[in-house]
């Protein structure tokens, strides 16, 4: 998965917000400081509003280019590379604790990995597969019936990362884990070791929060308004063909699947885990950034993709007896991993929907930006563009890629250098190399077992 990662990466800072954080970190390590001095358009002077947690992990990065004279945006455009092969991990690791087989849970994390909006955001500096491996840490935790203090220790943790990596964790993510403990246990002992897991983190947000705010309680976007049609957000975020989480992941339907089976298996769980995911829709529908700007589908729902493994893990247990489900479950993972490879390697800003939009509205920068991008008529044009079905971002970008061959990841860049190709296409390779050696000893010891 790493490998595979590390190939969709960029080679240079992909967004505003990206540029922010690292350059936060560069500032924090070359001048003790904190404060943002480049800003184009003013949303983040002298402070960064964006949760601290891209930043410290941008650190190294800043580290190693000044020991090696480059620019340091090349090592932390990896960076999300290294966070989703770690969700992919944690995600096989909750699959076992499910009760699958080795080779079933393999199964599982891959299709988390490969074929939901994960890969795509591996060629982006965004906090969401930050935020998404917080998710994955906290449900495997969660998927102990009578969680152990680890458990516990590691609910707090996933909690504490999720908010020191975006401030809307606080709301989308905190409670629902917090929820899930005390369903599962009521112990005080349990509690308070959650509570020496998540405090640390708390504290690190406040102090920076009151350094940046004046105030520990402050919220990062307290400025900027939730006033788009929440109705407007949902069929943007679900079904649009700019956003739809629906035609993005088809993987959704397959987890649909096996969320009765699953509810009945373990209550607690599955309504975790739908929180964790469904309780962004209507919070972002509202937002007057909902479609999350340039990005390969809903950008606000990257969080939630490491919650579908509860529905996969039924499907999969099940699809062995049950013909139906397991060609339904193959064409939607398949489907779905076409549209993740399609993301991964198609630079989003290049559709024909963006471009189109960037020449139609002309924003100011500074921070009149706020003031004319939440305006009804510009939010109405943003939601007209997103909503046309005749520039559909998924066919665009396939036309583009293959007819165009229009691509700024590492593996197709003429400015990467051949080693650095080798590399990662040997890891990709070496990775595969792995699951396949498992698929054939699994396969083995069950020949063995019939005989």
């Amino acid at each position: 998965m790493l490998g595979i990662a590390l190939l969709a990466t960029r080679t240079q800072v992909d967004s505003y917000d990206g540029s922010i954080m690292l350059q936060v970190a560069t500032n924090a390590v070359n001048h003790h400081s904190l404060h943002v001095v480049s800003d184009y358009f003013g949303l983040n002077t002298p402070y960064s509003a964006y949760g601290l947690g891209m930043s410290l992990l941008m650190v190294p990065a800043v580290l190693l280019g000044n020991q090696t004279g480059r620019d340091p945006a090349i090592f932390a455009a990896v960076i999300n590379a290294f966070l989703i092969a770690a969700t992919v991990g944690v995600t096989y690791l909750t699959s076992m604790r499910l009760g699958l087989r080795p080779a079933q849970a393999t199964l599982v994390a891959l299709m988390i990995g490969l074929a939901s909006l994960l890969l795509p955001f591996a060629q982006t500096m965004f906090s969401e597969p930050g935020v998404a491996l917080a998710v994955a840490v906290g449900l495997y935790a969660l998927a102990n019936p009578n969680p152990t203090r680890r458990d516990c220790l590691l609910v707090g943790a996933a909690c504490g990362f999720a908010v020191i990596m975006r401030s809307d964790s606080l709301v989308l993510v905190l409670p629902a884990l917090a929820v899930g403990l005390v369903l599962r246990t009521r112990k005080p002992d349990r509690l308070a070791v959650f509570s020496a897991g998540v405090l640390p983190f708390l504290i690190v947000v406040g102090a920076y929060n009151n350094l940046r705010f004046g105030s520990p309680f402050a919220l990062s976007y307290g400025d900027q308004p939730f006033n788009h049609s929440v109705l407007s957000g949902l069929y943007g975020l679900l079904v649009s063909p700019g956003r739809g989480l629906l035609l993005f992941v088809p993987l959704v339907i397959v987890a649909i699947l096996g969320t009765g089976r699953a509810w009945r298996r373990d209550h607690v769980l599955t309504l975790i885990a739908a929180l964790l995911l469904c309780a962004r829709l209507p919070f972002y529908a509202a937002w007057w950034s909902w479609d999350g700007g340039t990005t390969w589908g809903p950008r606000f729902l990257v969080p939630g993709m490491p919650a579908l493994v509860i529905g996969l893990a039924e499907v999969v247990r099940r699809s062995p007896r049950v013909r139906w489900l397991t060609g339904v479950a193959g064409v939607g993972a398949v489907a779905s991993m076409a549209v993740q490879f399609t993301g991964a390697f198609f630079p989003a800003e290049n559709s024909t929907a963006q471009r189109a939009l960037n020449a139609q509205l002309t924003l100011p920068p500074g921070k009149a930006f706020i003031a004319a991008a939440t305006r009804p008529a510009v939010e109405a044009r943003v939601d007209e563009s997103e909503f046309n079905w005749r520039n559909a971002l998924i066919p665009d970008a396939v036309h583009q890629l293959v007819v165009d061959h229009d691509s700024r990841s590492n593996v197709f860049s003429a400015s990467t250098s051949t080693t650095r190709k080798l590399v990662e296409g040997g890891i990709a390779a070496a990775g595969a190399a792995m699951i396949g050696g498992t698929a054939l000893g699994a396969r083995r010891r069950v020949r063995r077992r019939e005989a």
